[in-house]
């Protein structure tokens, strides 16, 4: 079993998962974005930090973007 969590595929899911656990902004207000057929967007926001994820269908690709400890908003790469 440890070895399996030591693949690069698990290693990124556990990454992501901590995010989602310890960024508060998760504990805001959800919303569903207006999306296009191929193009979804959710986001969150709680006090003055916003989190967006960007799922594009026709890429088969998914971005988050999030606001940092400076307030910038930045994309979350695992």
């Amino acid at each position: 079993m440890d070895q399996k969590l030591q693949r690069p595929v698990v290693k990124r899911l556990m990454k992501l998962i901590q995010f989602r656990n310890e960024y508060d902004v998760f504990n805001g207000i959800f919303q569903v974005g207006e999306s296009k057929d191929n193009l979804l967007q959710l986001s969150w926001q709680k006090d003055m930090k916003q989190c967006i994820l960007t799922v594009d269908l026709d890429k088969n690709k998914a971005t988050i973007q999030y606001q940092d400890d400076s307030g910038k908003l930045v994309e979350y790469i695992p």
